[in-house]
């Protein structure tokens, strides 16, 4: 019967976003994933600065209302709840987006004040024998953020087209979609019928919403909202978040 070979010790990797080589020092949080024994780490291709209290993002960041009670477990530039802005680690090579819809990042002061960082992390990890691998959505074009309501506006163009296609190619005089996106839907599990909540935090006050028999929430899209874009605190996460026509 022949021998089985051991396994190999499975590698051990720590995701470390760059907000933390700034405040800590690249050396010293190398030390530390090291002392972990890990060989490997996840960073991303941005860059951050403190930020006036309210202006650019939160951080821990709301996380659908959790985040909104909780601190970060380690101080981040001396503070445990902070507000920050984010800017892309390098300049964008825009000439290979060019005609196409969804363009990256542009890049600010932030980006050439930091320019050196991610070079300098890639550098010293590859002098520690450290792998280093880039976090990037690859669910989301660059740039693209759905709060800053232009998927409502990229969704209307896509039914238009798809309802154009549909004449063209089928003759259709029953169109496909019959209505702009004029709704956000959220679906919650049926044990939460009546229990789900979203309020939105308005310049008015806020509104709240409760989820329905079947444990469902429609929310009209309200042009003054959509500029205001303010925050929204679930009670729990929805199964399923979508726009269309209801």
């Amino acid at each position: 019967m022949p021998l089985r070979q051991p396994y190999a010790p499975a590698p051990l990797g720590i995701t470390v976003m760059p907000e933390w080589f700034a405040c800590e020092g690249i050396e010293g949080v190398l030390d530390r994933v090291q002392k972990l024994g890990a060989t490997a780490i996840a960073t991303s291709p941005y860059v951050l600065e403190v930020a006036p209290d309210g202006e650019g993002a939160r951080e821990p960041p709301l996380d659908a209302g959790a985040g909104s009670v909780r601190p970060l477990d380690r101080p981040l530039f001396g503070r445990r709840e902070l507000w920050v802005r984010t800017a892309p680690a390098f300049v964008h090579a825009t000439a290979r987006y060019a005609g196409l819809r969804y363009q990256p990042s542009p890049s600010s002061d932030l980006t050439y004040r930091d320019a050196d960082l991610l070079d300098r992390i890639v550098e010293t990890c590859e002098r520690r024998g450290i792998e280093l691998y880039l976090q990037v959505m690859a669910a989301s074009p660059p740039g693209y953020r759905v709060q800053f309501s232009a998927a409502v506006e990229e969704a209307n163009k896509a039914a238009v087209r798809a309802n154009e296609m549909a004449k063209e190619n089928f003759g259709g005089s029953m169109p496909m979609f019959p209505g702009m996106v004029n709704a956000v839907g959220l679906v919650f599990p049926h044990s939460a019928a009546g229990k789900a909540n979203v309020t939105i935090k308005t310049a008015d006050g806020p509104k709240n919403y409760v989820a329905d028999a079947h444990g469902e929430i429609k929310l009209r899209i309200n042009p003054k909202l959509q500029a205001e874009n303010p925050e929204l605190v679930f009670s729990q996460r929805p199964d399923w978040i979508g726009i269309g026509h209801f």
